[in-house]
């Protein structure tokens, strides 16, 4: 028996080896996943429906207001009688503007709502997702579905319940014009035919033309976003021209793409909103006309049979665009299926342990991990660090170092063996927990914009100025805290203008503001000067002693001082063992240092 498709469900290493753009969807199909956004406005879409069946009935009398004009009140010159239908025409005029004003701010107002909804549906889950995931997605690519894809979804899930009361409109009108005339019927049928062959062939090309358009939105954006975080290294190798080459040529595909699909939809249009529908009234025209002549119908019948004629074109128009916009924003659905959908690798297990605090007792056990493409990363590491101590972490470039400190995040979980905090298999922690009572210096303070106490506050929300206060002094930013202009509420303005050094100082206060258990420190002073580094090493000593540290460096010298030094060679765990013991020993840690010598003696020689 063949297995059912999964529509709604799907692991991240699925969603990594399925391209979103090769996947299709069914309407219907799309339908299932979207209906249930509109639950939390049921109650405002029936009182949109009321409004609109309200003006669905009462433009069935209008049209019966000029039979009455034409066929008794003016032959017969009865004056009150025109004077009484005119109000009549009047009052239920204004009071159906009433109801479409209303209507119109009711849907209006669930449209903005839904989009806001989906944008922070897509937002949450990528949150969600592991780095693994986010780090093989384009960033313009998630910008442009958390903005461009959300708001074409919400809009066209709005338009569900409208277009379905166009096509209840349409029926009636069509059942009670064939009722009073059958040969109405064949006339409208046979416009019919060449209108829906026209539109499922142009909303079938459409789809096929958006799908390459978004995509090449994306490479766009894509571009743009590149550009803006890589001025200085585009200027510095001359490439100016290239990039701007580069970032036309991908507008002038979106541009041409789009005229494309313009150019489709002005013929389409034409054939089917003015040539077809002219074509079909000029034949009901004539039509009306002999059977008057013919005194077959009265002229005022008429009056109403027209506009009931005429308004099937409305319908008609709105069932078309929407079925239109339905085909074209499957591709913006299945885009936003693709994150959705996905079942993120790393989740907290329902009975979760809650961490109170961490002291930093860790163990990793046979832990191995592998990264697509990479193949094994990481091959049966053990490793135990004890609670306050300092471990560093060594190693050739790409042998694991920043795997191993990513499973101790939890950014990944191990393919096997396990990782432990304070004897909890960290899949068994709370993640929030856990993470909230650690801390992390990276390679390069990431500078939020904003102010100074706000980016500090990014590791303890509630901090108070004092505390603020507090931690700069301790990272010997007190001067330079003193020194700006608007103090704690100074705005960084994302780190320009910021030295290196006073990057990595903000990241430790940062760090330290929580007052962590465990400290990890990832190639913390790679991007600094031997002053520098020196300086912020002591700070990190000082303001983290007693802490259970976590050191990834290819600073040798950095690494000379911790308690422990594992030594990392092809993802294996070759060595563990106080620097003066891995010397002596003369391996593989001896080898990385007299390397790590030679290569200092020559840039004081070069120097």
């Amino acid at each position: 028996m063949r297995e059912p498709r999964k529509l709604f469900t799907m692991t991240e290493e699925e969603a990594l080896a399925q391209d979103a753009a090769d996947s299709s969807l069914g309407a219907w199909e799309a339908l299932k996943f979207c209906l249930p956004w509109l639950k939390p406005y049921v109650r405002k879409l029936i009182l949109v429906t009321m409004a609109d069946i309200s003006l669905l009935g009462l433009a069935f009398i209008p049209p019966w207001f000029t039979t009455f004009m034409l066929d008794s009140a003016l032959p017969n010159k009865d004056w009150d009688l025109v004077w009484r239908v005119a109000l009549m025409a009047v009052g239920l005029g204004l009071w159906m503007q009433v109801l479409q004003v209303a209507r119109d701010y009711l849907y209006l107002y669930i449209e903005l709502k839904i989009q806001l909804d989906i944008r922070n549906r897509m937002y949450r889950q990528i949150q969600r997702l592991s780095m693994r995931t986010l780090d093989a997605r384009p960033v313009g690519q998630m910008v442009d579905r958390v903005l461009i894809d959300s708001d074409r979804v919400g809009h066209t899930i709005y338009r569900i319940i409208p277009t379905f009361l166009m096509v209840v409109q349409f029926a009636l009108l069509f059942a009670y014009v064939s009722y009073i005339d059958p040969l109405i019927t064949a006339i409208v049928v046979a416009f019919l035919v060449p209108w829906t062959i026209l539109f499922h062939w142009v909303t079938t090309v459409g789809r096929e033309i958006d799908r390459r358009r978004l995509f090449c939105c994306e490479m766009r954006d894509a571009t743009i976003q590149q550009a803006a975080s890589s001025f200085a290294i585009t200027k510095t190798f001359g490439r100016e021209q290239h990039e701007r080459f580069k970032h036309g040529s991908r507008a002038t595909a979106v541009q041409r793409l789009g005229n494309q699909n313009y150019l489709i939809l002005v013929w389409f249009e034409f054939a089917t909103q003015r040539l077809i529908p002219y074509l079909k009234t000029t034949t009901v025209y004539l039509y009306f006309m002999r059977k008057v002549v013919f005194g077959e119908m009265t002229l005022g019948m008429t009056a109403p049979m027209i506009a009931y004629l005429g308004r099937l074109n409305f319908p008609l128009e709105r069932i078309a665009n929407f079925y239109n916009w339905v085909r074209q924003t499957m591709v913006s659905t299945e885009r936003l299926m693709a994150f959705l959908r996905v079942e993120p690798d790393v989740v907290d297990r329902p009975d979760a342990v809650r961490m109170q605090e961490v002291r930093g007792d860790v163990a990793f056990e046979n832990v191995s991990f592998s990264r697509p493409g990479r193949g094994r990363v990481l091959d049966g590491v053990n490793l135990t660090i004890a609670p306050g101590t300092t471990t560093a972490i060594v190693g050739p470039s790409g042998s694991g170092k920043s795997t191993l400190v990513a499973l101790l995040l939890r950014l990944h979980d191990p393919e096997t063996g396990r990782v432990l905090v304070d004897g909890h298999d960290l899949r068994d922690l709370h993640l929030d927990t856990y993470l909230r009572r650690i801390a992390v210096v990276q390679q390069e303070t990431f500078i939020f914009g904003g102010t100074l106490a706000n980016n500090i506050r990014f590791g303890k929300p509630d901090a108070t100025d004092d505390e603020l206060r507090t931690v700069l002094e301790q990272v010997g930013l007190g001067p330079w805290l003193e020194a700006l202009p608007d103090g704690l509420d100074q705005d960084l303005k994302s780190g320009h203008g910021l030295s290196a050094g006073q990057r990595q100082r903000i990241g430790i206060a940062r760090a330290l503001i929580g007052d962590p258990g465990m400290v990890i420190l990832d190639e913390p002073t790679s991007a600094l000067d031997g002053p520098t580094e020196a300086s912020v090493m002591a700070t990190i000593e000082t303001v983290f002693s007693g802490k259970t540290i976590v050191l990834v460096t290819h600073r040798l010298h950095t690494a000379a001082h911790a308690n422990q030094i594992g030594v990392l060679v092809g993802g294996v765990l070759v060595e563990v063992g106080n620097h003066q013991a891995l010397l002596a020993r003369g391996e593989a840690y001896a080898r990385l240092v007299a390397e790590y010598e030679r290569g200092a003696e020559r840039e004081e020689a070069a120097a």
